[in-house]
């Protein structure tokens, strides 16, 4: 043992000590272990996870005019903000509808315009510099109606939105979608999604992006509430459609696993009840139905297909893990810290494949007020990582040595970590700090966790 700190001690290099610019505790997650960072934000909006950061968008409408600025931001792992507020476009009348993507790091923004006739969209790089200006998704002779969904894969993005009725294309459709490539480049044409006929109407749920570059749309036919199926061949040749044999669902999304394969989650509305349905490669139904227990907020899923939920709760936010299989981890974890604020509303999530999780939520103490708006973000904890950067390597040797022989002077110089000194140091898993982490710690830096 004495051998293994003589060694420890002589790796010593000089170096700065960095840490994160907030402070962290430790949230524990079933197997799981989070460092949590907790901020507030100043505006509210939709995020989502691009590589190692999560872009978050908004829209701010001065009092003065009603037209909106579409901005977004980009917060890294540590909270730190690497784009600040950068508009998308210019002002734009009546901007309900936004949200943002990610596609082979390219960041993609969408948004509605006059009164959701118009659908526009740009994309970006990482840092902010867009690849063009904006373009036209859908113009106002294609239909009425702001609702629309973004869905990513295969080098390529997929927008589907609703057409009305009096709109009568060859075949008649009220459900399409446009396709582009990561860079924003056409890809098709106007595709369908589901056939109409009167006096059949349509909602789309989301579309996936299958391993062959296919595309699958879950969608629900009315009257009846018929979740529905279609598909699109991966050069746009072939489209099918067929029910899933659920009468009285709702929509909801696809879900992907490379563990267990797709899955159609679908709602009933009246009941706030959820179901996952299994699917073949083609999207017809390979199972049974089965209970979903969660009423599901938002929903977050990795590549591999762990996937996180967020539940409805007016007094504190609190989400459920599950793996890629769909087996529970943990269920109702309060993600926020509630000693601090009584009253908090959750809003959405978003993770990355690394496992950092980045969600938003909302004070709501005051009645009558807007209430703070805050960031939560959970960073899954590496062994030995002592700065606290989310890597364990040669920046983590002095802070290991300090926080074994002084740990008030380790808090000292990294006060966000001073909850989590045994979780960050804790090397052969008895859960402390101890000279017995040295050996495993050297191994560890040397040949790799």
């Amino acid at each position: 043992m004495r051998f293994s700190l003589l060694l420890l001690v002589s790796m010593l290099v000089s170096m700065s000590l960095a840490g994160g610019p907030y402070p962290a505790d430790l949230l524990t997650v079933g197997p799981l272990r989070y460092s949590r960072i907790q901020f507030p934000m100043p505006y509210g909006g939709s995020r989502t996870a691009c590589g190692d950061v999560a872009v978050f968008t908004t829209a701010i409408t001065p009092t003065s005019t009603t037209l909106s600025t579409f901005v977004f931001a980009e917060y890294d792992s540590n909270g730190a903000e690497i784009v600040s507020l950068q508009p998308v476009d210019g002002g734009h009348p009546d901007s309900h509808e936004r949200t943002c993507a990610c596609a082979d790091g390219y960041r993609w923004f969408v948004w509605t315009e006059d009164f959701g006739d118009v659908i526009w969209a740009r994309v970006f790089l990482p840092g902010g510099q867009p690849v063009g200006p904006s373009f036209l998704v859908k113009d106002a002779s294609e239909g009425f109606g702001d609702r629309f969904s973004v869905s990513t894969g295969n080098g390529r993005v997929v927008i589907s939105f609703n057409r009305t009725a009096d709109v009568l294309p060859t075949p008649p459709t009220d459900v399409v979608m446009r396709v582009y490539s990561a860079a924003g480049e056409p890809l098709s044409t106007l595709l369908p999604i589901a056939s109409w006929q009167p006096p059949q109407w349509h909602e789309f749920g989301r579309a996936r992006v299958m391993p062959d570059g296919g595309i699958l749309h879950l969608y629900t036919r009315n009257p009846g509430s018929h979740p529905s199926v279609s598909s699109t061949s991966v050069d746009f040749t072939q489209f099918s459609e067929w029910p899933l044999g659920t009468p009285g669902l709702y929509a909801a999304r696809l879900l992907r696993s490379p563990v267990v394969g797709t899955r159609a989650l679908l709602q009933d509305p009246e009941a706030d009840e959820y179901y996952l349905l299994p699917l073949d490669a083609f999207g017809h139904p390979s199972g049974t139905l089965q209970p979903f227990p969660y009423a599901v907020q938002s929903l977050a899923e990795r590549s591999d297909g762990a996937f996180i939920v967020t539940h409805r709760n007016f007094n504190h936010p609190i989400a459920s893990w599950f793996d890629a299989t769909g087996q529970l981890i943990t269920a109702n974890v309060p993600y926020t810290r509630p000693e601090q604020l009584p009253r908090r509303v959750g809003t959405q999530l978003t993770v990355s494949d690394a496992g950092v999780v980045w969600t938003g939520w909302t004070d709501t103490s005051s009645i009558g007020e807007p209430g703070q708006r805050y960031m939560t973000i959970l960073r899954p904890i590496v062994p030995g990582d002592m700065t606290g950067d989310g890597r364990l390597d040669n920046f983590d040797i002095d802070p290991f040595v300090l926080a074994l022989v002084d740990r008030d002077a380790y808090t000292a110089l990294y006060p966000q970590n001073a909850n989590m000194i045994d979780a960050l140091g804790d090397m052969d898993g008895d859960g402390l700090l101890t000279n017995f982490d040295i050996d495993p710690f050297v191994d560890a830096l040397v040949n790799g966790p």
